[in-house]
């Protein structure tokens, strides 16, 4: 039993993204920064590994 439902043309959006001209400018994320411990434990960890 192959049955295929059509959709609506336009409605490929899940969940549905509003269009350019109403989309609210959001700022570029900053990276994160890692702390020295967290370096440190990193290249500890690797090389632990190695």
């Amino acid at each position: 039993m192959h049955t295929t439902l059509s959709t609506k043309p336009g409605r490929h959006d899940h969940p549905p993204q509003p269009g350019p001209e109403q989309a609210p400018e959001r700022p570029q994320p900053r990276p994160r920064r890692v702390g020295p411990i967290d370096r440190l434990a990193l290249h500890m960890g690797v090389a632990l590994i190695k």
